[in-house]
């Protein structure tokens, strides 16, 4: 029976199949041997119910191709210009279809987008958040982004927050209200009778209450939940869910587990940008830290009045403190955290 499972995958493009075989081999494995254990029965109904929903996926893949191809995550304090460009390949590839049949108006549209494009993405970073489109956040003028450098040294251009960094900021920078962690990826994702690798954000429950959002629906994580939790965004519960509320508390595979729906986003939260189709904790635990790595990205949501130059006086000397404490990596002692504010 897992030999026809392996070749089912067959029913979808090349290219298709190039990025997201494996993510569907470990989803139907899963599945069939969890039902193979329930017995014979609810094995024959998986495997017919995977063979029906794979062939017909992709026979819908080959006529009408609509997934994204995975690139580089977009770092944080550049993920505006990054968004940009992105939706607009995006944009472009699920609007060529109704275009076509306008083709001289398709030309004159292709043409305008990018010379717009490229005439304001040199500047869009800058005025994005300030002028066009403010955060959609509580005082987003207060929210910054912690980030590390080292200039003159062989690591990245930036670098994240360390978990060590993270707890001592936390409780210890008075001029930080709070402060959460994330980092993005993307999973195969099997719900509805559809499978589908989607992207993901990794979050502590600390983001939330730092960016200071609600969801519309249920509730959000907090450091009581186990990691088999998920909130979806509003456009997954609308496209995969028919905005049903009662998928609250019901289970789907989300990024390698089964993982519980707790929440639903509204359609204004697009954290870190819109791609984003769910948010599953990011466990951090206090107990376990030891200096090393990069870490995560950092948001963080600083006290009225503070500066970002009063902020990094108190965020340098830490890190150094934390270094001879705990050892660890040069970075921690040669780099420099420093905020942007806003974010």
């Amino acid at each position: 029976m897992r030999a026809l499972l392996a070749v089912l995958p067959l029913a979808f493009p090349r290219a298709f199949r190039a990025d997201f075989a494996p993510g569907m081999f470990e989803v139907m494995f899963a599945d069939y041997d969890q039902a193979r254990a329930r017995g014979r029965g609810p094995a024959l109904w998986c495997l017919v119910s995977t063979v029906g929903d794979m062939l017909a996926a992709g026979f819908r893949e080959r006529l009408s191709p609509n997934w994204i191809e995975p690139n580089a995550r977009p770092r944080a304090r550049r993920w505006q210009v990054n968004v940009m460009l992105e939706t607009f390949a995006r944009d472009f590839k699920h609007a060529a279809r109704g275009l076509a049949r306008a083709p001289v108006f398709t030309v004159v549209t292709v043409a305008t987008l990018a010379l717009a494009i490229g005439a304001s993405a040199a500047i869009f970073s800058v005025v994005e958040a300030v002028l066009l489109e403010p955060l959609p956040f509580p005082n987003a003028d207060r929210l910054v982004h912690i980030g590390g450098i080292a200039p003159g040294s062989e690591l990245p251009d930036e670098f994240g927050l360390p978990d060590e960094l993270y707890f001592e900021y936390a409780e210890r920078v008075a001029a930080l209200e709070d402060i959460g962690l994330y980092g993005t990826g993307s999973s195969t994702t099997r719900a509805e009778g559809r499978t589908e690798q989607l992207f993901l954000t990794q979050a502590t429950p600390s983001l939330f209450t730092t960016l200071g959002t609600q969801p519309v629906l249920g509730r959000l994580p907090t450091e009581e939940d186990d990691n088999r939790v998920v909130v979806l965004s509003h456009w997954l519960w609308e496209t995969w869910f028919g905005s049903d509320p009662a998928v609250v508390g019901r289970s789907y595979y989300f990024a390698r587990e089964t993982r519980t729906v707790i929440g639903v986003m509204g359609p204004e939260f697009r954290f870190p940008d819109e791609r984003v189709a769910f948010w599953v904790p990011l466990v951090v635990n206090a107990a376990e830290v030891s200096a090393g790595g990069f870490g995560a990205n950092a948001v963080a949501r600083v006290a009225p009045g503070t500066d970002p130059a009063g902020l990094e006086a108190q965020l340098q000397p830490l890190a150094r403190q934390v270094q001879e404490r705990l050892g660890g990596p040069v970075h921690l002692t040669r780099g420099s955290w420093s905020a942007t504010v806003p974010w």
